[in-house]
């Protein structure tokens, strides 16, 4: 199996196929990045009614949950919040603002 990100090509033995990607964070990326990388954009988009849908998949235990949602013990403001809470503060900030 050969990987080239440049080309988002994956080559498997003889079978190749072609991927698209809007993003690709490194294990070092914090909670903000992935945020502003994966669903940020999505706000306006999903205030203008359009149909937005972010998606996690991967191994078990891998950190999906982590991601979406943070630990359980993070407050308000919390640079560990994850995706989830962020995106929901966004929408009802930009909601209130009238934007």
């Amino acid at each position: 199996m050969r990987v080239d990100l440049a080309g988002a090509s994956e080559f498997i033995g003889e079978h190749e196929g072609h991927y698209t990607f809007d993003a690709a964070l490194g294990v070092e990326a914090s909670q903000a990045a992935v945020y502003d990388a994966v669903a940020k954009p999505m706000v306006a988009d999903v205030l203008r009614g359009f149909n937005a849908t972010l998606f996690a998949y991967g191994q078990t235990g891998a950190g999906k949950t982590h991601s979406m949602f943070g630990p359980r013990d993070a407050g308000d403001g919390s640079a560990a919040v994850g995706v989830v809470p962020r995106l929901l503060v966004d929408i009802f900030r930009s909601l209130s603002e009238g934007d």
